[in-house]
Formats: C-alpha cells, sequence, structure tokens
C-alpha cells in the first residue's frame, strides 16, 4: 500500500483568514478552480511537468491508439466533421468557465 501524507496546515490557516475577512469563498474558490484547470489543459499541451521537466514521448503503441481520437470523439457528439476539429483544436484553450458559463448557468 501507498500513502502519501501532505501537511496543509499553512494552506488551511491561510484559507480560514481568508474566509474570516470574506464570508463567501465561492468566487475565490471558483478562480482557483479555473487556474488550477487551465494550468493542467496547458500541462497537457507543451507536455510538461509542474516542475517544468519535460514528459516521456508516448510510445508509439499510444500514439497509434490516440490517433483519430479528435474525430470520433467529434462525431459521437454529434458535431462536424474535421473541420468542426481543426477549427477547435486552432483556438487557444479556455477555461471551462468561459466556454460554458458559470455552473449555475449549465444544463
Amino acid at each position: 500500500m501507498i500513502r502519501i501524507e501532505i501537511d496543509d496546515s499553512e494552506l488551511r490557516r491561510a484559507m480560514d483568514t481568508l474566509q474570516r475577512r470574506v464570508g463567501d469563498m465561492t468566487p475565490a474558490m471558483r478562480e482557483i478552480g479555473e487556474v488550477l484547470t487551465q494550468s493542467t489543459i496547458d500541462r497537457f499541451k507543451t507536455s510538461t511537468a509542474p516542475d517544468g521537466s519535460r514528459w516521456a514521448p508516448n510510445k508509439p503503441s499510444t500514439r497509434a491508439r490516440k490517433k483519430g481520437t479528435r474525430l470520433r470523439r467529434a462525431r459521437r457528439s454529434g458535431r462536424g466533421g474535421i473541420s468542426d476539429v481543426a477549427a477547435r483544436a486552432s483556438r487557444p484553450a479556455e477555461s471551462p468557465m468561459a466556454a460554458h458559463g458559470p455552473p449555475e448557468h449549465r444544463r
């Protein structure tokens, strides 16, 4: 069994202080979530770990398995074909919040 322990006491103290000062933590938590989401998306695009090191390249078997994944996803979702996938792939990444609005506005 693997056990990971994290000492987050300093973070918890800072968050408690922030909550006492502002009361509603929803906007702060939403912003933190957006930053983390965008950071993860960026890391996948650049194949870069949080420490700045490059990921190992995908094995040929992984590349073969992933080939055409975007097109299959687009077709399954009922969206357009290659042109729709290419148009989306050429756009800069957006925050999920920017693309779909805040959670209370989603279906």
